[in-house]
């Protein structure tokens, strides 16, 4: 794409998205890939962290491109119980922004912003968007937030889920303060990319341009279905999640204590594998049919036996990157209302829906009575991808979009 070519993408990034281990790298990966395909030289920065640390030996082949380019920046994420108090009570302000908002980043982000002289800026996640006001400040580049989720909307629901009074008050607190800073920062941009509809509907209520820009995947037409489950031997459930984001470990631990063992008390043969990141095994009661993993090294190998993806969230905003990632394979999906919210589904069509044990057993009922229609959501959860996660489809849209926001940046 001949006009493409001239435009320079700065890509600021929450987290490093190689090795590529959880749905937000996925997304983020999947991203920078369309904006390479679709012509644009990339200076990515990321943030280096302790929980995300930048290892450049783990870049993708792929990037080994004279278009792309990486810095990383080290800052420190870890809550301080010492600034989170003093934030507290002497400050309005968002602790979850404060902690990335620091001179020596701002000076770093400064320095690359000049060398490179963006044509446009992406903002991919919290953190990045924590950015904003210094890089108006410093650049007349367009900025464009790549929302992953309406990140106040899921604090707001674990202080909702949580008994103890002074923990629920001071979640309420944190959720409070990030909305503020959400709605203020939306005006300072000029796009919104959202990868859902509930989270593109949130901005567009603030005034700011927001479209959804699904994730996109590279699918394989010549892959081999998913085996089915033939109704003999044991019947393996599974999830994988990053444990280092509260709604996962809240799900898995809701679905292990409460939903679990009644269900394998109808259904023996049922199992549930449960693994991810920074998954504390230690942390989970031990209860038979349930097996626990750390780091999932080959997500494929790891499912290979498995025969159907459970996504029990109670709370959690975006997308949840696993579920399309599924389908993708084939593999049927079992999910709450919260888990396949902003992703376009429809019960019984494309997932089966359950927000309680009955539901779930009643579910697992119709799969051992009808292997079919365990089959048609396989089969209507590929094509859904298909449609709407192609990867060929949305390199071309980001790229007409980033054409047209450079367009109209320079008249």
């Amino acid at each position: 794409m001949a006009e493409m070519e001239k435009i320079k993408v700065l890509f600021i990034g929450n987290k490093v998205p190689f090795p590529d281990l959880d749905g937000g790298t996925a997304a983020s990966r999947a991203m920078i890939q369309n904006i390479l395909d679709a012509g644009c030289t990339v200076q990515a920065v990321f943030f280096d962290t302790e929980k995300h640390p930048v290892r450049s030996e783990a870049l993708f082949p792929e990037w080994h491109d004279p278009a792309f380019s990486l810095e990383k920046i080290r800052v420190d994420t870890r809550v301080n119980l010492r600034d989170a108090l003093l934030n507290l009570f002497f400050s309005t302000k968002s602790y979850h922004i404060i902690r990335v908002q620091k001179s020596i980043v701002q000076k770093q982000l400064q320095a690359i912003t000049e060398k490179f002289v963006p044509d446009i800026i992406i903002l991919d996640g919290l953190f990045a968007l924590a950015q904003a006001p210094f890089l108006k400040s410093v650049t007349r580049a367009p900025l464009v937030y790549r929302a992953h989720n309406i990140e106040s909307e899921i604090w707001f629901r674990l202080a909702g889920h949580s008994r103890f009074s002074p923990k629920k008050r001071y979640l309420h607190i944190l959720a409070k303060r990030l909305q503020k800073f959400e709605k203020k920062t939306a005006h300072l941009l000029r796009d919104v990319w959202a990868v859902s509809e509930p989270t593109a509907q949130f901005f567009a209520a603030l005034k700011v341009p927001a479209r959804v820009v699904y994730p996109s995947f590279r699918l394989q037409s010549h892959e081999a279905p998913h085996e089915q489950y033939t109704g003999h031997g044991p019947f393996r459930m599974f999830h994988v999640g990053s444990m280092d984001w509260q709604p996962n470990t809240e799900a898995v631990a809701f679905f292990v204590k409460d939903i679990f063992p009644q269900l394998r008390r109808q259904f023996p043969l049922v199992e549930f594998h449960a693994g991810g990141r920074h998954f504390d095994v230690d942390a989970f009661p031990e209860t038979e049919g349930v097996f626990y993993y750390g780091e999932i090294e080959d997500y494929r190998a790891f499912t290979a036996d498995k025969h159907a993806l459970v996504v029990p969230l109670l709370s959690g905003s975006g997308i949840r990157m696993k579920i399309p990632e599924a389908w993708a394979a084939g593999i049927p999906v079992l999910a709450t209302p919260a888990a396949i919210r902003g992703i376009p589904a429809e019960p019984d069509v494309h997932f089966g829906m359950f927000s309680n044990t009955a539901e779930l057993l009643a579910l697992c009922r119709a799969w051992l009575e009808s292997p079919e229609y365990w089959k048609k959501l396989s089969q209507n959860g590929r094509r859904q991808v298909e449609e709407l996660f192609s990867h060929e489809a949305l390199a071309k849209s980001v790229g007409e979009y980033i054409a047209d926001i450079v367009r109209l940046d320079k008249k």
